[in-house]
């Protein structure tokens, strides 16, 4: 159980910060090119970034009060296509699995 907690934590902290690592490329792109408009929609996604990777840390450390948050990030991580619904169906896999009957 322990090694599927820490996988799910490192795997939310990696999403953020590819997240983030994107949104660093596009907002630097995007301000060099003089499309702010683009600047202004692509700051949507730090807060969202950051919330992954904290999540991915609660994870880590154990944080069982933080465990409803984590599953609204979760849900949240369903719209990013290629990876988010992977790593939340995972999540709740875990969630489901082990987390409930401990509680």
């Amino acid at each position: 159980m322990d090694k599927h907690r820490k996988l799910v934590g490192t795997l939310f902290i990696l999403l953020g910060s590819v997240i983030m690592l994107a949104v660093s490329v596009m907002l630097t792109y995007n301000y060099l090119l003089g499309h702010l408009d683009n600047v202004i929609w692509n700051l949507i996604f730090i807060p969202i970034s950051v919330s992954i990777m904290f999540s991915g840390h609660f994870l880590l450390k154990n944080k069982v009060q933080f465990y409803p948050y984590i599953i609204w990030v979760a849900v949240m991580n369903l719209i990013i296509v290629p990876i988010g619904p992977l790593i939340s169906i995972y999540y709740f896999w875990f969630h489901y699995k082990y987390i409930r009957t401990q509680v």
